[in-house]
Formats: C-alpha cells, sequence, structure tokens
C-alpha cells in the first residue's frame, strides 16, 4: 500500500459523522456496524473510505475493501495496525469474524479456522488454541450418559438450581459450563463460586469455565447485547455448531439441557436454533420448564429487577441462601448500587 495515497485512521464511533461514515460504508458491502465496537479503523484515498476493520475485546469484525482496491495491501496495512495495538494491549491470540469466503484471504494473514458456517466463519491467529482447549476437555468424560448445561447465571437463582437437579436426574453425569465473558452485572468469579454452592449437595456434577468458545464474545457477541437480529441469528448458530461439532465429542456430551425462556428474546431463538442444530450432530437437546414462584417463572433478570426496585429482601425467595448471603454482603454494595442505576 502506498503511503503517499492512503492514509489510516482510527475513527472514533462516539462521534456521529464518523459513525454514520463506517455504517455506510458496511453498507455497501452489505454488513452493518456491529453495536459493540467503540472505534473502527479506516484506510482513506483521499477522503473516500475504501477498507476497514472494527476491533471488539481481541475480536476483529466487520472487515471490508472496496473491490477496486483489493489487492493493494489495504487488508495487510489494517491488520498490522490492528494487531500491533492489540498486542501492546497484552493480547496473543485475537480472533476474527468473516464471510466464509474470505477464509483463503485471511489464511494467508495466519489466521486459522475455528468454525464456519454457511453466514459466518470464525478465525484465530494462534492455531494451537482451539485443539488445546478440546483436549483440556478431555479430562470432564465419564462413563454413561454425560449432559451439559451452559449457563450465565447472573446470579445463580433456585431457577437454576433446580434446572440443574432436574437435568441430573436425567444423566448419569453433568457438566455445568459457566458463561465466563465478563460482560454481565455480576463478574465470572462471582457467578462461577455461586454455582459450585449452589449444586454443591447434587453428586455427579463438575462445574467448568466456558471459556472463550462458549457463548463468549468470539463465537456469540450480540448474546450480550440481548437485541435479536440477523446477526444474532448467525452468531447463535455458529455458537452451537462449535458445541455439537467440536466441545460435545471431546467431552463425551450426549445431551443438553436448557430452561424454557419466557423474557429473553436472545436466549429465546437460541433454544429454537438449538433444536434444530444439535440433533443432526449427534447431541439430543432437553428443554426443562422453568420453577415458578407466585405462578411466575423464576429468573435471574427477575432478581435483578427486584434489586432494582430496591426489593433486596424479596429475593430471598428467589435465590439458595448462598446467593442471597452474597446479595447481602457489604462488599457486593457496588454491584448492586450499579443494577439499581441502571
Amino acid at each position: 500500500m502506498d503511503h503517499y495515497i492512503y492514509r489510516l485512521e482510527k475513527l472514533p464511533l462516539a462521534a456521529v459523522s464518523a459513525r454514520k461514515e463506517a455504517e455506510a460504508f458496511l453498507l455497501r458491502h452489505g454488513l452493518q456496524l456491529d453495536a459493540s465496537l467503540q472505534h473502527y479503523y479506516g484506510v482513506f484515498r483521499g477522503e473516500q473510505l475504501v477498507g476497514g476493520a472494527g476491533c471488539s475485546a481481541n475480536v476483529i469484525k466487520c472487515v471490508a475493501v472496496d473491490p477496486a482496491y483489493r489487492g493493494e495491501g489495504v487488508i495487510n496495512a489494517l491488520f498490522s495496525r490492528i494487531m500491533t495495538d492489540l498486542h501492546q494491549q497484552g493480547i496473543r491470540n485475537i480472533f476474527l469474524f468473516t464471510k466464509p469466503e474470505n477464509e483463503p484471504l485471511f489464511s494467508d494473514l495466519s489466521f486459522h479456522t475455528v468454525e464456519k458456517t454457511p453466514e459466518v466463519l470464525l478465525m484465530e491467529s494462534d492455531r494451537r488454541a482451539f485443539p488445546a482447549y478440546l483436549k483440556g476437555l478431555n479430562a470432564l468424560r465419564g462413563e454413561g450418559l454425560t449432559g451439559a448445561i451452559v449457563m450465565n447465571c447472573n446470579p445463580f437463582t433456585l431457577g437454576h438450581q433446580y434446572l440443574v437437579e432436574t437435568a441430573r436426574a436425567r444423566c448419569d453425569r453433568l457438566i455445568l459450563f459457566v458463561v465466563e465473558e465478563d460482560a454481565s452485572e455480576f463478574p465470572y468469579a462471582d457467578r462461577i463460586r455461586l454455582v459450585r454452592k449452589g449444586v454443591s449437595h447434587l453428586p455427579g456434577v463438575t462445574v467448568a469455565p466456558g471459556g472463550a468458545y462458549i457463548i463468549s464474545t468470539a463465537t456469540f457477541p450480540t448474546y450480550f447485547l440481548k437485541e435479536a437480529s440477523k446477526i444474532a441469528v448467525a452468531h447463535t448458530r455458529l455458537d452451537i455448531t462449535i458445541f455439537g461439532q467440536h466441545i460435545a465429542p471431546s467431552a463425551g456430551i450426549g445431551v443438553r439441557f436448557a430452561g424454557e425462556e419466557p423474557y429473553s428474546e436472545v436466549t429465546r431463538m437460541y433454544n429454537e436454533a438449538m433444536q434444530t442444530c444439535l440433533p443432526p450432530l449427534g447431541v439430543k437437546l432437553r428443554i426443562i420448564p422453568r420453577k415458578q414462584y407466585n405462578r411466575d417463572p423464576i429468573s435471574a433478570s427477575r432478581v435483578r429487577g427486584m434489586i432494582a426496585a430496591g426489593q433486596l429482601e424479596q429475593t430471598r425467595d428467589l435465590v439458595p441462601e448462598s446467593t442471597y448471603l452474597y446479595l447481602i454482603d457489604p462488599q457486593t454494595g457496588p454491584i448492586l448500587q450499579k443494577i439499581r442505576g441502571k
């Protein structure tokens, strides 16, 4: 790329003009600007934006180059800048979302395919990361039918506990993958601790971190935006395909359990996609009706709603004692204040 002809800028998407420019550019390429992006790297020829890529945490997305400028080093310049920035932040494994037809292009840039669907391709820069993750799951294998639940538990409720108890009664062993992404009101370290306490009375239940390949900003970024869209549907299928094609065989999982979803449109869409995608991959799906209290389903969102309304005492009817003690602990106060402030 001739640096006298082109220039590379980091566009702050908080600025209306920059956001509109990025949105218009991506629209020309049949893409939408991801709502999680705070800035966008753009390559300009004069005043014209001819190439761009966004970055959220360690995930590169919204990559496009005008056809007339492909083969001129625009992509190389973009990725060199982005990866330099990420490496300076201490990030070593970088994920990439793109269209499946771009696989050869990014393979040449030393990215390696994790999984793809007809709509989206997920690649990563560290070719050893995904195989190492899957190898680690082999330690979770065991005799008999192994079931699995993927849970965010924001926070862990009696509804979650009921789902685990019901699932455990229907299989020989149960693995609980707790979403590791810190994109929820309650931090991951607290969430997984409360899960472990809430299921400690159940034999044959293993609590494990979800890692970077189960409902994360890499596999399913729109989960954390809580907005159903065509993009969210594509991410849903990718996340489920990774689970059914790779994670389930590595951990010996034969059935996945999930609770009915009366509130979250994204989670309901995810459940519907699992019903379609998992059985052909050899994983059964069982949807468990929600536990209710006062004729309404118990959910983490209901608990957070009570907290926001200043009804902390009332949450005692919806959560295990261990969760309630955590909620009334003074050290949890700053988290509750943020929830009340939303």
